[in-house]
This record gives structure tokens, sequence and C-alpha cells, in this order.
């Protein structure tokens, strides 16, 4: 399909982001058409950062917490809707390190570097530390599903959350109120980068296909601006093509807008990490997270968490070397 994704970048003014990072193969050839970004973002109460004297958003990750502690109001409202478990939401934790610093293999994805990048490791863990100190955790967030981040913010129970736009989505259908209040960001950053991952939807032709010619007809067909003006408007996923970025479906609400700065700015999932089947394994096994769980709740030195999460990398890492 290197035709019509050529084709198109032409016509539409280019690729919006890091789409062709997700597209383009190594040997420049293309077997999927993006049709739209998608990917966690920063979902605040504005409301309780004003009434804190805050003006969002928080730019660091340091802010952030500043700002939490500043604007709960617990046991009503806590900072950070956050889960630290063993649900993958909680792999929001492994960005927060990396912006950092911090990487989990070399750039061929292959082995395991996490162990040179200590330092960087402990000034992200001493941040958690402090956030975990500072009482800005709802009570349970070591033992959430992937619903309790969705379910504490819709309910008027937390400062900040790190989701996609479904739960505004449920917001402006079940409390437009509490909509009108929230506010739709990039990630902070951290000290060294600001690592905000998406990902994607695209479409593919079957190579078994009768009617290539018919089906990348359709490709083609399917992300004319009129057609994508109209079904951005009814979906959660950000722009691809640099003639999208005029729609005016991105004026009309701030979770919208907040679609295009991800867009825009977010690096594929996994960044800079190699995203591959020993990155997804390790994500699966929400490798950082449980890192952060022998911290606080079984107390383990930073020492000791960090050599057993190395160890676990390693070995997941092994597999596929």
């Amino acid at each position: 399909m290197t035709d019509v994704y050529r084709k198109l970048e032409k016509a539409y003014g280019g690729w919006v982001g890091s789409a062709p990072k997700f597209m383009l193969e190594p040997d420049g050839r293309v077997h999927h058409i993006m049709y739209g970004f998608q990917g966690f973002m920063l979902i605040a109460r504005d409301d309780l950062m004003a009434q804190a004297g805050l003006k969002p958003p928080p730019a660091t990750w340091v802010d952030m917490l500043a700002y939490a502690k500043k604007s709960q109001q617990p046991p009503r409202t806590f900072g950070f809707g956050i889960p630290v478990s063993n649900q993958t939401d909680s792999n929001v934790w492994e960005d927060v390190m990396k912006s950092y610093g911090a990487r989990l293999a070399d750039e061929a994805g292959k082995r395991v570097v996490l162990g040179d990048y200590k330092r960087e490791v402990f000034e992200f863990l001493d941040y958690f530390t402090e956030a975990w100190k500072a009482g800005v955790f709802p009570p349970g967030v070591a033992t959430w599903d992937n619903t309790m981040n969705n379910s504490t913010f819709q309910a008027g129970k937390a400062v900040f959350a790190l989701n996609p736009i479904t739960l505004s989505l449920w917001l402006e259908v079940n409390n437009p109120e509490l909509l009108a209040k929230t506010g739709h960001y990039t990630y902070p950053r951290g000290p060294k980068a600001l690592i905000h991952p998406v990902n994607f939807g695209s479409r593919s032709i079957l190579k078994y296909t009768k009617v290539p010619e018919l089906a990348k007809q359709f490709l083609w067909d399917s992300m004319e601006p009129g057609k994508m003006d109209r079904e951005h408007s009814v979906s959660q996923w950000g722009p691809v093509l640099k003639t999208y970025l005029s729609f005016d479906v991105w004026k009309k609400k701030s979770f919208m807008k907040g679609l295009v700065e991800m867009s825009l700015r977010g690096e594929p999932e996994g960044w800079p990490d190699v995203f591959n089947d020993a990155w997804r394994e390790q994500a699966t096994n929400t490798t950082v997270s449980r890192m952060l769980q022998r911290l606080v709740v079984d107390s383990w030195s930073r020492d000791k968490a960090f050599a057993e999460t190395v160890d676990v990398l390693g070995k997941i890492y092994g597999k596929y070397a």
C-alpha cells in the first residue's frame, strides 16, 4: 500500500506527528494506512486547580505533584487518580520513568540496559515515593483494575487522571457539568524528556484478496477529508493527515482539542524503546508498576526493587534475543 500512502501524503498536506513511524517499514514499504491516533491524556479538574490559585496545566511531573497536593481535599478528592497495580493502565509509570532519562533496552530492542540508568530510575523512584507519602493517591490504588481510574475521576474524586478520552465521552453523556470543569492536556515533562505514547487505528488489505485495486480505492476513499470530518465528530481518534487539522470539530470541545495536541506531540508506544514482542510482554507484566509496589506495599529498598526489575526484564527480553 505504499502507493496509497504516498498519494495521501501528497494530496492532504503530509502526515501528522509520528504517523510515518507507525506505517513505514525499514525497507520503505507500507502495509497499512492509519486513520487515527489514540492514547492517554492528562485529564484534569481545572476548577479545583483554579480554586487553589493554580493555572493549568502543570508543566512537569514535579509541578503536577505540587498541584495535586494543593488542589486535593481528601477524603472528598485526591490528587492522583492513577493506578499502581498489576493492570495495564498502570504502565503510565513507565512513561514517567522514561521522562527521567531511563530506558529499558538498547536501540535494537534486544539487550536490557535499564541497569545503566540507576541514577535516573532512583530519581524517579524518589519522586514516586514522595507522592505516595504525600497522600495524593486514593485508597486501594495498588489493587485497582482498569476501570477504577475512570470511575474515580467520573465520580469527582480525583484532580488528575491519565486516560483516553473515553472517560470524557462518558462524562459528555452522563455528567456534562463535570466535563465543563475538566481540561485535557498532553503529559507533563520530566527532567530529561516529554514522553507521551500514542497508538493508532489503521486499515489494511488482505494479501489474498481477489480485488486488490478495488481495496486500494476503498482505502483512498475512506480518507477523504469530508468523510473523515464526519467520522472524527463522533469518534475518539486524533488527526493523522495535516488537512484534517483544520476541521471545526477540534475547536468545539476541550477533549477534541486535546486529541490534536496528543497527535502532534506523541511518540509510538514504548518509545524510546522498540515496540516489539519483548516490550509488549513486559508491559503486560506491568514491570515498572510492580517495582513501585515493592517500595510502598512490600517496603523494599530501592536497590532491591530495582535489581528485581532488571532481572525480570532480562528474562523477558532474553526469550526474544
